[in-house]
């Protein structure tokens, strides 16, 4: 079973839907936590005085995806009977 082409762009949100996602024949069990106009926080470093206290940028990257990224913890299974 193929999805078509674009399916999952997150720029277009509107052709990911749940809905359209189901319409495609063989999908069954369509779920999303996806959260859409959520609050949105723009970051500019400046990296002369970050690298001035030994900050390199990727450390302030992973310092806030660490606090405010999504990532799966885990997976629950259960038997669909």
């Amino acid at each position: 079973m193929a999805i078509p082409a674009g399916a999952w762009s997150p720029s277009r949100s509107p052709v990911c839907s749940p809905t359209r996602i189901k319409a495609i024949p063989g999908i069954t069990d369509v779920t999303t936590d996806q959260l859409n106009a959520g609050p949105m926080l723009d970051i500019a470093i400046k990296r002369e005085v970050a690298s001035s206290y030994g900050i390199m940028p990727y450390a302030i990257d992973n310092t806030l995806d660490d606090a405010f990224g999504q990532r799966i913890v885990s997976t629950m299974y259960t038997t669909l009977n």
